[in-house]
């Protein structure tokens, strides 16, 4: 599951790795003292996986936005890129698809509508 670790408790957590060839910058941002730091860790509060896979967005946007912020103060760019559903198993990726498309119903207009063809006809099948 990419950007979850689940904690031997049960809760899931949300984790953002941090590129190889940036591990000496973020470390010297959070002045760690191996002077590297590969990755950070904020916890979802949650032991339920698909509540985990809903809050991992949002968690994983504060963690990079906090690092970037770390990074500018220093001097450094910020990280690159973003985040995208296409590192998601089949099973993440299904439920996400499927909250979207939950969306999408809920936010459909229930009035009726007949469509009309070039010649000003009812098509009442379509």
């Amino acid at each position: 599951m990419f950007g979850l670790r689940r904690a031997a408790s049960g809760l899931w957590s949300a984790r953002l790795s941090i590129p190889r060839n940036r591990w000496k910058d973020v470390g010297q941002a959070f002045q760690t003292k191996s002077g590297i730091r590969q990755d950070f860790v904020k916890s979802l509060q949650t032991k339920d996986k698909q509540e985990a896979i809903q809050r991992r967005d949002a968690a994983l946007a504060a963690l990079r936005s906090v690092v970037n912020e770390k990074l500018r103060e220093i001097g450094k760019p910020p990280l690159g890129g973003e985040w995208e559903a296409s590192g998601m198993g089949i099973t993440e990726k299904a439920v996400v698809d499927a909250l979207s498309a939950r969306k999408q119903i809920d936010q459909a207009s229930d009035a009726y509508e007949p469509v009309q063809d070039a010649y000003g006809n009812v098509n009442e099948n379509i």
